[in-house]
């Protein structure tokens, strides 16, 4: 009220001739009128203005002078208006010439009116709350309000009432009136359907209503009355249809009135909707309210907007017409209404309206036709159409029914699904998880009534699976496709219907999924979603409805005696119930009633018994008398065990595992197969796995370890060192049994270590099993020289729990509640690890990792035998710190060798193994667009025998694929190495000039016609000409040997096509070269090059085709990183297309030539491509450069920039609690530019809240995860660093059981004010087009960024902005010299696969750097932990850190300080006018 009174005050003041009556704020005539009868002359608001207006001006005197330049100043008058300045403050000058255009530009004005808008604000708040005049959300006058403010109170209610009153009347009088006229219209049309005129059109084409010009189905030939007698029949419930069909509504006039005031005062306050909202929740809105309050929240829920300055839903509207646009071209169609499935769409809608009881009300050609074209556009949008969406559309028909059936409304229609789909409605996880709750609940809270269930759903199955896959096939995948292709009525199917069916809690998912469309009525459907729009779409409330739904239907549940009936009461008793019933239930579980009251709120009881003893399909054996119900307790529903499973999963402690030792028990059967017979079927396949098990390398076991919660998979990791074999003690050596052996293999070097383990991130981490856990699979890896080399034997698993509930954590304590990084509050479970030594039995095959009996029994087909066991460590990495090893360089890998009698294809050698960026699994690289990596395909490569060393070879280049965006034109050179000849030749292999520019092909042969030592490498290098210095540098190397040599065998040719990674730089040259010598390098990304090694011939052998699968390409397998850089490859339309196209852009660059006078002769560009690569272009004696790995891949905004905030250095920060707030601050060509269609570009801004309490209080290091930003590109644009701190008392709880307060020093609520600003920072974020890629050393400035250093910033490179404002001194340092590391990558890369980042210590240049490195150094004084320290008792702070009482509340506290320092920050973010974090 205070905020509209406000507002009505400067409308008032700023009319001319001070007109009342032309002061319309809301709409309606009768609102308006309200509003200016309060504002007519000697009204009690008068009164209270005056008040407010002299208290105001009062404390404007006070501080207009108060650091208020005469801009300020100016702005305050402007936004005070030109009376009340006159009336109140006509002593002080008023010079309005100081703000006008030619004094001041018109942004600066516009700031310093905000600027004095929001100080207004707040100074009105203060006054009306110091005069007792202040608005009061609970509408309480009767304390503290000033006379005057009761006066206008009562006043503005009697207004109101006697407006409204008058309103109502007149509108009664207009329905009586228009209901008269509809009655007289059905009764002509039912005379003219009684003499034979059915469908006659009257004079001038009128119809009149009630007249059916058409009928449903154009085949039908039904007389009038058939199609809602049909209805009636199949909905058999209490509904009578009109005549016209039109289901009455649950509102009255008067309602529809009342939200129609209400949607105007929304419309003029929006920020009131969640007060609204509170207020109605529990009640079914009208339909114009609903209609406003599904909009809004709709067009908010895509979060990436809330931020956006401009008209969000012109945003939406036209991001979404341009995707339809687009996709309208994709389909090569004209309308979007008329895809190539419409004929699918239109024939499930027709069996939708049929059979949902909710729908056939509606089923009219027109409203049919409406939900058709909707799903349409949906499909042309973004190809996405599932039957389940017509009953997802079917609400938001009814709700927006009103609205006339304009072309644009199958759009509009088709929008709200898609906002509903993508940010509101529950993802198929989540409504599994909601199922499992809700009969856990149901479990607790009525077991008699679950067990009746239970009971019935294993009795006289007779089901059609297929009718349940939806609801099925998102979670239990393989179990529902094989039910769906089970014979119906067979064993197998009628076990799988048990197993999966059975369970009542499908038909819980069956309601959630279809939105309670498919078995509530319409008027019921509306009711619920009204509850889900006013509440967030929250799940318990969704919860809270099924929950109500199957204790209302109990009495029909337990005259069930099987399943049919069981299921027709889940599908068909629904819609029979009284929406109002549904809206008590609902309500009394809210309100915290009890559910044993529930059941007696059904008044739908319908005569004599649902089901007779026939109506089963077979005679139920249980008894007719009705079962006496047990006596229940009223057990809260958060108290249970099954409670504490279904909380919302938080961020887990990071968590290792190491010491992996197990003992292998095989199958030791005789193999049949020829190590050299290739694999063809799923025979023979067998066979070679038996004989590589029978060939048995420990060296080749892996280990993969995948952590879960529930049924969601955070992470895996693979092994990557070499596992050994080791003798056991004598009490557990492990005798083999008869066709077995026992392999005893440990990997000492391993250490798997998850970090970021945010189930919270997932849907579906929710669910009667979400616990924490993880699967241990072995694997064997089929060695090189034996048939099916490259493939994986899975030996076995098991399943290990790796986090418990807390001590203490029993059934009666709430989960705490945690912020998250943009400030919603989430339930947080308390899960602390398991650590310590385990020992577990490994099952055997593939992992199930649903399974939670693990019992199994062992067959002779199992390569894994009983006795199988394996033991490791489960460690907390923070507490036990991962050990640090450098990477060990495996074995060389031996290729296999073909002998000369036999000559099937020859396989290439395995690859070396992989650098320290970890490889993805197979499940998880997707498959790339332009598929720019291939596996190898055996059949593919048909080869001729291996030759040996005295026979020479042939060395080819066939290409090199995917140079980086920094390359232009491109040469091979290399030499053979070790060799033991002399006077060789270099090779040196150039493109060919019509082949891809990014990737290159050559037809280059280098012949080797005498023998080499059997340890020759050759040594690869490609050159090419920075894109951006213009210099002759190398983009990297690669090395192969061409000669490999098994056991006992003489060396042969590696034979075959491989694809080699490229690494940057050289290897150490003072050791042996091999090609392990090249793993430590650093890869550059996507980069290979292709060659063979074939036996001499004189004849050339043509290049295979890349795609064909010719070439050995594991060695090049893109991990995740890589990947995506790939695709940015594939994507780029900018990059030259041909190696012609990028000699001609590097000579236009470089002045060689113009467009005008490009030479297109081939014979000319060659021999200019040569010598632009020839060394010559080198300093003498001065090697070549690599290329800089910072710039190898062009900013892509989708891509965006990780940024960390790693530490801050020689702070005044001892005993307060600090974290870093980082926002963008874009540069001067970004800063007006709008986001992008995806929402990229926008205000960008995150807050620290992880730290590291071993790191010293003044020099805070942070623990993190790296946040993405995505601003414009912008060499200027930078990000502003800002440390904050946080002068506060934590008080732990008395009980130990939770986080405890934190206050101010003073005992007070704890504020962050002036001091708490401890300094601040900024580093660029660009290089070019390039992202600025490093660790930033950066100094650190005193208080807040100046405006002058903000405004140099938008032009002027950052460490030239910080010495000139030092030296204008509108900046100072830290007079300790106290310093920030940052550290910024391409968000191509994840965290662990980053190119080696370099250290950036130019910005310390600002001083002497040394004094800077010095404070950094400094490793004196106290740490974070005694923060925690001194708020225990005297006995475990002499225990220290490491006692398990302080680790304990180290957490608490962490967790009470973050929440307080998050709600401060944000709440001080938004009183300076950002958007909250």
């Amino acid at each position: 009220m205070m905020m509209a009174n406000r507002d009505k005050n400067q409308k008032v003041k700023t009319s001319r001739n001070d007109d009342i009556s032309s002061y319309r704020p809301f709409g309606p005539q009768w609102m308006d009128s309200v509003v200016q009868e309060t504002l007519l002359p000697d009204t009690p608001w008068q009164e209270v203005q005056q008040k407010i207006n002299e208290a105001l001006a009062k404390r404007i005197e006070a501080e207009i002078y108060k650091g208020n330049t005469g801009e300020k100043r100016e702005a305050l008058y402007r936004v005070l208006g030109p009376q009340f300045v006159k009336k109140y403050l006509s002593q002080y000058p008023y010079d309005p010439e100081i703000l006008s255009p030619s004094n001041i530009p018109l942004q600066q004005r516009r700031v310093f009116e905000q600027e004095m808008e929001s100080w207004l604000y707040d100074q009105i708040q203060e006054v009306a709350k110091e005069v007792g005049c202040e608005r009061r959300r609970d509408g309480d006058y009767s304390q503290n309000a000033s006379p005057e403010m009761k006066a206008f109170i009562d006043h503005t209610y009697q207004v109101i009432n006697t407006a409204l009153d008058r309103h109502l009347f007149l509108q009664e009088k207009k329905e009586e009136l228009q209901t008269r006229v509809n009655t007289a219209e059905k009764e002509v049309g039912q005379m003219l359907n009684n003499l034979g005129g059915f469908g006659v059109n009257l004079p001038g084409g009128l119809t009149l209503p009630g007249m059916r010009t058409e009928n449903l189905d154009d085949k039908s030939t039904a007389t009038p009355g058939t199609v809602a007698f049909t209805r009636a029949s199949k909905r058999r419930d209490r509904h009578v249809l009109s005549h016209n069909d039109v289901p009455p509504n649950s509102w009255s006039p008067a309602s529809e009135n009342l939200g129609r005031a209400l949607a105007a005062i929304l419309r003029r306050e929006p920020h009131r909707l969640s007060e609204v909202c509170e207020k109605l929740s529990g009640k079914q809105l009208p339909g114009n309210l609903r209609q406003y309050l599904w909009t809004e929240v709709l067009f908010k829920s895509d979060k990436s907007l809330l931020s956006k300055e401009g008209n969000i839903e012109k945003i939406l509207r036209n991001r979404f017409a341009k995707k339809v646009s687009m996709g309208k071209i994709d389909l090569k169609i004209e309308k979007a209404t008329l895809t190539p499935i419409h004929g699918l769409i239109w024939n499930a809608i027709v069996e939708m309206f049929n059979n949902v009881p909710s729908m056939q009300a509606y089923q009219k050609r027109e409203a049919m036709k409406e939900n058709a074209n909707a799903l349409n556009v949906m499909y042309t949008y973004n190809r996405s159409y599932e039957p389940y969406l017509i009953q997802w559309l079917f609400p938001i028909q009814l709700t927006y029914a009103d609205r006339l059936p304009t072309e644009e409304k199958p759009y509009e229609l088709a929008m709200y699904l898609d906002l509903l789909m993508v940010n509101l409605f529950p993802k198929w996880p989540e409504v599994f998880a909601i199922a499992e709750r809700t009969m856990n609940r149901l479990k607790i809270q009525d077991t008699f009534l679950q067990d009746h269930l239970e009971e019935c759903a294993l009795k006289n199955i007779d089901l059609d699976p297929k009718q349940f896959l939806v609801q099925l096939i998102h979670i239990e995948k393989d179990k529902a496709l094989a039910l769906g292709r089970a014979t119906p009525g067979s064993e197998h199917s009628i076990k799988l219907s048990k197993e999966l069916l059975a369970d009542p809690v499908i038909f819980v998912r069956k309601w959630i999924g279809e939105g309670f469309v498919g078995v509530l009525d319409g008027q019921a459907v509306l009711y619920l979603w009204d509850q889900l729009f006013m509440n967030g779409w929250n799940q318990e409330v969704i919860e809270d409805f099924c929950f109500a739904l199957l204790l209302l239907l109990k009495d029909a549940f337990l005259q069930a005696n099987d399943y049919h009936q069981m299921k027709e009461v889940f599908l068909l008793q629904p819609a029979r119930l009284y929406t109002a019933d549904i809206q008590r239930a609902y309500q009394h579980l809210r309100t915290g009633g009890s559910p044993t009251e529930i059941p007696g709120l059904n008044r739908y009881k319908p005569l004599g018994r649902l089901f007779t003893p026939e109506s089963s399909a077979v005679p139920s054996p249980v008894s007719s008398a009705p079962k006496s119900k047990p006596p229940t307790r009223d057990i809260p529903k958060r108290f249970s065990p099954g409670a504490l499973t279904d909380v919302e999963p938080g961020e887990l402690r990071p968590i290792g595992l190491k010491n992996f030792r197990m003992t292998l028990v095989l199958l030791n059967k005789q193999s049949v197969s020829d190590p050299n017979e290739r694999l063809s079927t799923p025979e023979q396949w067998r066979k070679d796995q038996l004989y590589a098990i029978a060939t048995f390398d420990p060296s080749q076991v892996k280990v993969a370890v995948s952590v879960y919660f529930g049924l969601v998979r955070l992470q895996t990791i693979q092994s990557h060192s070499k596992p050994k074999s080791f003798t056991p003690k004598d009490d557990d050596v492990q005798i083999p049994k008869v066709n077995t052996k026992v392999i005893y293999v440990q990997f000492p070097e391993e250490e798997t270590i998850f970090y970021n383990l945010d189930p919270s991130a997932f849907h579906g981490a929710r669910g009667q099993h979400s616990h924490p856990f993880a699967v241990i699979k072995i694997s064997y890896q089929i060695p090189a020289g034996r048939t099916g080399q490259g493939q994986s034997i899975p030996l076995g698993w098991v399943r290990v729990p790796l986090y418990e509930l807390k001590a203490g954590e029993d059934t009666g304590r709430q989960s705490k509640i945690s912020v998250t990084s943009t400030g919603t509050q989430v339930v947080k479970s308390p899960w602390v690890i398991l650590g310590g030594n385990k020992k577990e039995k490994l099952l055997p095959g593939t992992a199930v990792e649903t399974v939670l009996d693990q019992s199994t029994t062992y067959t002779d087909q199992d390569f894994l035998q009983e006795g199988s066991q394996i033991g490791f460590r489960v460690f907390d990495p923070q507490v036990e710190r991962p050990t640090e090893r450098p990477p060990t360089p495996a074995a060389e890998p031996v290729p296999p060798v073909q002998t000369p009698a036999v000559s099937p294809p020859q396989q290439p050698p395995p690859p070396p193994p992989k650098p320290p960026s970890p490889s993805p699994s197979d499940d998880y690289l997707p498959r790339l667009e332009g598929d720019p990596w291939i596996r190898q395909k055996p059949a593919a490569a048909v080869l001729p025998a291996a030759t040996e060393p005295q026979e020479g070879f042939d060395l080819y280049i066939d290409g090199v694929r995917y140079i980086p965006d920094n390359a232009t034109i491109i040469k091979v050179t290399g030499r053979l190495m070790n060799s033991g000849l002399k006077g060789l030749e270099d090779i040196a292999a150039f493109p060919v000039l019509g082949s891809s520019a990014r990737s290159p092909q050559m037809k280059y042969r280098y012949p080797v016609t005498q023998q080499v030592l059997d340890n020759a490498v050759i040594i690869l290098r490609v050159y090419t000409v920075d894109t951006d210095t213009k210099q002759l540098v190398v983009i990297g190397s690669c090395m192969l040997q061409p000669f490999i040599k098994s056991r006992g065998q003489q060396p042969k040719l590696n034979i075959g096509g491989i694809q080699l990674r490229v690494k940057s730089g050289l290897p150490d040259t003072s050791k042996p070269l091999t090609t392990q010598a090249m793993d430590p390098l650093p890869n550059i990304p996507g980069c290979s090059i292709l060659v063979r090694l074939l036996p001499r011939n004189e004849e050339y052998q043509a290049v295979p085709d890349y795609k064909s699968g010719y070439y050995y390409s594991t060695q090049a397998e893109p991990y995740a990183s890589e990947a995506r850089i790939l695709e940015h490859f594939v994507k780029d339309k900018k990059f030259p297309t041909t190696v012609t196209d990028a000699i001609h852009k590097l000579q236009i660059a470089e002045s060689a030539a113009t467009p005008q006078n490009l030479v297109t002769d081939d014979t000319k560009l060659s021999e200019w491509l040569t010598a632009r690569l020839d060394k010559k272009h080198l300093p003498p004696k001065v090697p070549p450069k690599d290329l800089d790995l910072t710039r190898l891949v062009f900013y892509d905004i989708s891509r965006g920039i990780d940024v960390q905030v790693q530490a801050a250095y020689g702070m005044e920060t001892e005993g307060l609690y600090c974290n870093a707030f980082v926002r963008v601050a874009p540069g001067g060509e970004a800063i007006d530019l709008e986001r992008t269609a995806d929402g990229y570009g926008g205000e960008e801004k995150f807050l620290t809240k992880e730290h590291d309490y071993s790191s010293l209080q003044k020099s805070p290091r942070w623990l993190d995860m790296p946040t993405i930003i995505h601003p414009h590109m912008d060499v200027n644009s930078i990000i502003l660093i800002q440390i904050f701190s946080l002068d506060a008392i934590y008080t732990p709880s008395p009980d130990g059981s939770g986080p405890g307060t934190v206050l101010g020093p003073d005992g007070e609520e704890a504020k962050l004010g002036v001091d708490s600003q401890k300094g601040w920072s900024a580093a660029p974020l660009f290089n070019g087009p390039y992202v600025m890629q490093g660790l930033h050393h950066l100094p650190l400035f005193e208080g807040t960024p100046s405006s002058e250093f903000l405004q140099m910033a938008l032009t002027t490179p950052l460490t030239d902005t910080f010495k000139a404002c030092l030296k204008d001194k509108t900046i100072t340092l830290d007079k300790n010299y106290a310093s920030l590391l940052v550290t910024t990558w391409d968000g191509h890369y994840d965290k662990e696969e980053t190119i080696p980042l370099p250290r950036i210590d130019e910005y310390l240049s600002v001083d002497k750097p040394e004094k800077f490195t010095k404070t950094a150094n400094n490793k004196k004084g106290k740490l974070m932990s005694e923060l925690v320290l001194r708020t225990l008792d005297e006995e475990t702070q002499k225990q220290g850190p490491n006692s398990q009482a302080y680790k304990t509340e180290e957490e608490f506290f962490h967790d009470a300080m973050s929440k307080t320092f998050y709600e401060l920050m944000e709440s001080a973010l938004m009183n300076a006018g950002y958007g909250p974090l």
